[in-house]
């Protein structure tokens, strides 16, 4: 039988939002420059011998996608806040004129547009509701491109 007609309201909310997550985070390594964040910055051979003592929160598209792929995120907040971290942490240690500086702000741009896909979050109280399930409902209907009746 198809897991997905097995799946609850939430879960299939959840599965959504990992997939939705994992677009972002492609569309973000297709972009040029991306490389920078991928991975996690090695002071040796980064070249940026303080950077642990400058950046306390380190964060790159590896751990990211790291967290994404165990599902350890619980929210969009969550994954957007770590998102925004490695921008964050891109701009912090240099300098307005520097290329890295400027492939983050551009990332942080595009993340900012790209990230207007996800969910809000709902929480488990308000699925109980009537109004709320009604609510769903149109907009599922809508996202599936059949009429409804105002």
């Amino acid at each position: 039988m198809n897991r997905r007609i097995n799946m609850s309201c939430s879960e299939l909310r959840h599965e959504q939002f990992y997939h939705i997550c994992q677009d972002i985070v492609q569309q973000i390594l297709e972009t040029e420059g991306s490389n920078y964040f991928f991975k996690p910055v090695d002071p040796e051979i980064d070249g940026a011998p303080e950077y642990y003592q400058v950046i306390p929160e380190p964060m790159c598209i590896y751990t990211v996608q790291d967290k994404l792929d165990k599902k350890l995120y619980n929210s969009p907040e969550e994954f957007i806040k770590d998102m925004n971290k490695i921008f964050e942490n891109a701009k912090t240690f240099n300098y307005s004129s520097h290329p890295i500086y400027k492939v983050a702000d551009a990332l942080a741009s595009k993340f900012a547009f790209l990230s207007a896909r996800l969910p809000r979050r709902i929480q488990e109280g308000d699925l109980n509701s009537a109004v709320q399930r009604h609510v769903e409902l149109r907009l599922l209907r809508y996202r599936l491109n059949k009429t409804t009746h105002l």
